[in-house]
């Protein structure tokens, strides 16, 4: 840890980049962040290109950081592995009120989002992490079997285990993160939607102070990033909390857009993902629509 203080920022957001982002819609991202985000702020963008393609980055903005990962990290266990050592980037380096974890399919489409996650952490404060949740912004109960099936699967005693010797304290590190979730009311299979959501200052240094970050035994689960930070947010003592129902600001869905551009905005959301498409409209025109709304607050 270094002795320097801490500079302070309202939010830190991490940003995630793989291999396959485009660094046009990487900027476009980060322009929505700068825009509608007013207050103090800095923008982590974690590199997993493999190919330095943010290195630019950091002559365009002057809010941003760079961390170029090591070799390509991947997905699942990968991603909650890059991720958390952004988040422990943060937390070492920043004196932040609230985190938000955005992919670059992701945009900020409203202002002040920060502001509502601050004040909601504030009224609940053992709520760790905020977003779409038990049921999504159109009203669709989400569905947790798979993540449960898999935690299941992976918990039991098999062959592999004994034909891979080496994984015994991998099953033994699982079995012990589940169990004390489960006693702290974690529903096995349960998180906040990946793609974007807001954490809690506390859940981040808790996840720092227990040695929650970057835990390579995570590979073994399979689960991917956002249920992995799902069990570890209850593991730390902590809950999710709804952020996407009614007029609450984020308005996500796994594939796509949850709604059209317009409807997003009538419905007052902030924070959208997936940019990749919604009905006949491809990413670079629902892109196009929202670059065209920041212009036009500038008119």
């Amino acid at each position: 840890m270094q002795n320097r203080p801490r500079k302070y920022v309202e939010i830190a957001v991490v940003l995630p980049v793989g291999p396959t982002c485009e660094l046009a819609y990487v900027i476009d991202t980060i322009e929505s962040i700068r825009h509608y985000i007013r207050s103090a702020h800095v923008i982590i963008v974690l590199d997993d290109s493999g190919e330095a393609l943010c290195e630019g980055l950091l002559r365009m903005f002057d809010n941003v950081d760079v961390i170029s990962t090591q070799g390509n990290m991947g997905k699942a266990a990968g991603l909650y592995i890059n991720l958390s050592r952004g988040f422990a980037y943060a937390h070492e380096h920043y004196a932040f009120n609230v985190l938000l974890r955005l992919d670059t399919d992701a945009l900020v489409i409203g202002p002040d989002p920060e502001k509502d996650a601050i004040q909601y952490f504030h009224q609940y404060p053992d709520v760790g992490i905020l977003g779409s949740y038990r049921v999504d912004c159109n009203g669709d109960v989400r569905d947790f079997s798979w993540p449960r099936q898999k935690l299941t699967q992976k918990l039991r005693i098999s062959w592999e285990l004994v034909r891979r010797p080496k994984t015994w304290k991998s099953w033994w590190f699982l079995l012990q993160v589940a169990r004390r979730s489960i006693k702290h009311g974690y529903e096995p299979g349960e998180h906040c939607l990946g793609g974007a959501y807001f954490v809690s200052k506390e859940c981040v240094q808790r996840l720092v102070q227990q040695n929650l970050i970057a835990r390579n035994e995570f590979f073994w689960s399979e689960l991917q990033e956002d249920q992995i930070f799902g069990m570890l947010t209850y593991f730390v003592g902590l809950k999710h909390g709804d952020f996407a129902t009614g007029r609450f600001p984020m308005g996500l869905r796994w594939k796509g857009l949850p709604g059209s551009p317009a409807s997003l905005l009538a419905n007052e959301k902030k924070v959208t993902h997936s940019t990749r498409f919604f009905g006949d409209e491809n990413e670079s025109a629902i892109r196009t629509f929202f670059k065209a709304q920041r212009q036009a607050d500038h008119a």
